[in-house]
């Protein structure tokens, strides 16, 4: 899932998901399961980066 595919166009509302699971459990962790080789690896860090700042806000990143 990458940020752009919005609900109104017919995308689940992850945005919506992962803020109930932020509220039921702060320290969930989430795994994915996808099919990586379908995008590129700059729309894979996007939506890697995209969950993260939902789950866990502006931090900083983990190589810093």
């Amino acid at each position: 899932m990458l940020p752009a595919y919005k609900p109104e166009f017919g995308w689940a509302p992850i945005e919506d998901y992962l803020r109930i699971v932020r509220e039921i459990n702060s320290d969930v962790k989430i795994m994915f399961e996808h099919r990586s080789e379908l995008i590129d690896d700059k729309q894979l860090m996007t939506c890697y980066t995209w969950v993260e700042q939902l789950l866990y806000g502006e931090r900083e990143p983990a190589d810093s």
